[in-house]
């Protein structure tokens, strides 16, 4: 059996001494505590550990062993092992870093390689086993991490001013226009093969559902999709052409969840939402979590919010607190 959603999440040793216990619903869940209370490190260390089977950044500092059950009872468990001067991290930092490999390459025969090899390792660093068969996830659901934060990227020796207002939700949306050419050509490929419908509903209905979703959030401002364009953009006052760079921090943020969950074509995924309220209108944060639903109802939505307006529509009895997580209440 396939797996659909994740359904229960732990960790003995969660941010070093806590044990941590979540058990989750299928459709969504919503996480809220105060800032430094784990939230963020949960959503961030189940996707990479999914995802690439390890965590980067200073999140393998924060989190410990972590087991993952799945709806078909399956589940993954990955063990973290602390390693300090081994030949282990040694022989596994060879395989994609040319230095180790170089200097693995000189040192391997010698007579005290086990002892060279520890020492040529001068820091701590992890490393996470998975006791698992097989990568359960792989072409049975997406899974999937939203973090919006809106950060302006200086890069080293720049001077001009358009390097620095590049932002971090521009160079999102540009990379999700080549998913948008390509849901395009997908719906026009269903329509010329006659596509019947299937259990759930056409591409190109999907597609008119996301146009409304937008427009309607939208129209206060008097935007609106431009459907003659291939790549996507907007239409202002029904005649002014506008890009996505030229949108608001808010309507991008909104934009890339959409996009995000448009481009699952009703497939079963999980998506990690990280903050998704920042920059946000109240009346945007109350309908997010239907919308997205409704875009992709074989959804398991997460959620890391501080927000009331995320839930307000129905979704309080998905909360689940820090606190009740971490056996404190």
């Amino acid at each position: 059996m396939e797996v659909k959603y994740i359904e229960r999440i732990k960790s003995p040793n969660f941010l070093g001494d806590k044990k941590l216990d979540w058990k989750l619903r299928p459709d969504v869940n919503v996480l809220s505590g105060e800032n430094g209370s784990g939230k963020s490190t949960i959503l961030r260390a189940v996707y990479e550990l999914l995802t690439t089977n390890e965590l980067g950044g200073n999140l393998h500092e924060r989190v410990g062993d972590v087991e993952i059950q799945y709806d078909n009872k399956k589940e993954t468990r990955f063990k973290r092992h602390d390693l300090v001067g081994t030949k282990e991290y040694f022989e596994k930092e060879a395989t994609t870093n040319e230095l180790y490999k170089d200097a693995l390459n000189k040192l391997k025969d010698h007579e005290h390689y086990d002892k060279v090899a520890g020492f040529f390792v001068t820091y701590k660093q992890s490393l996470w086993t998975k006791d698992f068969s097989s990568d359960i996830l792989k072409n049975e659901v997406n899974v999937e991490y939203v973090n919006i934060l809106e950060q302006t990227i200086i890069e080293s020796g720049a001077n001009k001013a358009e390097d620095l207002n590049r932002s971090v939700l521009n160079i999102k949306i540009e990379a999700l226009q080549f998913g948008y050419l390509d849901f395009q050509l997908d719906v026009l490929k269903q329509i010329r093969s006659n596509g019947k419908k299937n259990k759930s509903r056409t591409l190109a209905e999907s597609y008119d559902l996301f146009v409304e979703k937008i427009n309607a959030a939208f129209g206060e401002t008097g935007k609106s999709i431009d459907k003659d364009e291939n790549s996507l953009s907007f239409i202002k006052d029904r005649n002014i052409k506008i890009s996505t760079s030229d949108l608001s921090g808010g309507e991008k943020q909104l934009l890339i969840c959409y996009l995000t969950v448009l481009f699952q074509r009703d497939k079963q995924s999980i998506l990690l939402l990280d903050e998704p309220e920042t920059s946000l209108h109240f009346h945007w944060q109350k309908n997010l979590i239907t919308d997205l639903r409704e875009l992709n109802p074989n959804l398991q939505l997460i959620i890391a919010t501080h927000s009331p307006g995320i839930i307000i529509n129905g979704y309080a009895d998905a909360v689940s607190t820090m606190d009740e997580l971490l056996g404190k209440s």
